[in-house]
């Protein structure tokens, strides 16, 4: 769920809506480029509500207000200290 958190935090406000979050998934997880799959998107749409937001929210990574449907990423220096090094990984 990398994608999700650096997505939401690298927006200015630091808020994303979930079909934003889910498309910015999509895109890292595929070839991107074109526009996301509406099939995969709706698919990452509601493993992120069902899986993956209540984890992070749990954790304290991110804030989810379901009723709006908005993301917004709490900052944590342990979270960006392994987004430092997963981006790392990604351009070695």
């Amino acid at each position: 769920m990398s994608a999700l958190v650096e997505r939401v935090r690298d927006d200015s406000s630091a808020t994303l809506d979930l079909t934003a979050a889910a498309e910015a998934v999509v895109d890292r997880t595929t070839a991107g480029g074109a526009d996301a799959d509406p099939d995969a998107v709706a698919d990452v749409r509601l493993r992120l509500v069902h899986v993956h937001l209540p984890k992070l929210v749990e954790n304290g990574v991110v804030s989810f207000d379901s009723e709006d449907g908005v993301v917004r990423y709490r900052g944590d220096a342990d979270v960006e200290a392994v987004l430092a090094s997963l981006a790392g990984l990604r351009t070695d």
